[in-house]
């Protein structure tokens, strides 16, 4: 026998005070900043997939990026957005989808003028030459054995030796 049950849901977070934040508020919250947001939600809105759609595509873009983050179960975005369990994975496949086939228009490798720049930036801002990109949450191996002293805070959940970057 299963239970039938009901879950109370509201889109008041999401119509009155998320776009309301401070960029810090907004970072926090989505993992980048409101321009960067409002960008995406630019660059994917026109995409055929979301022709059809009734609910805006910033919306969707919202419920996927909540998702994303990983400090939440379904059960609480989906009464924190107004919209069934299930509507969660179509948006995540959609966004995903979306993003996938823009991939070779916005990963790019720099070229000419632009490599330069961002070689120079790293070595002005960083102090690291001949650096041209980072990815977030990298970790570089640590192969050569530790001093005894300290170990400790180079081993990571991954159990091995490594430096965060």
């Amino acid at each position: 026998c299963s239970t039938i049950y009901k879950q109370p849901k509201s889109n008041h977070w999401y119509e009155t005070i998320l776009f309301n934040y401070d960029d810090t508020q907004f970072r926090k919250t989505l993992r980048m900043k409101q321009s960067t947001f409002w960008k995406i939600v630019n660059k994917i809105c026109n995409h055929k997939i979301f022709q059809k759609q009734r609910i805006p595509v910033k919306k969707q873009l919202v419920v996927v990026l909540y998702r994303l983050d990983g400090k939440f179960i379904i059960w609480n975005i989906f009464s924190k957005f107004e919209i069934a369990e299930g509507t969660i994975l179509l948006f995540t496949s959609r966004i995903i989808s979306v993003l996938k086939s823009l991939k070779s228009q916005v990963i790019i490798w720099p070229h000419n003028t632009y490599h330069q720049e961002v070689h120079n930036g790293f070595e002005e801002k960083q102090g690291f030459p001949n650096v041209i990109g980072t990815l977030n949450g990298t970790h570089v191996n640590l192969f050569e054995t530790l001093s005894k002293l300290n170990k400790d805070i180079y081993f990571i959940r991954k159990h091995c030796y490594a430096i965060h970057l």
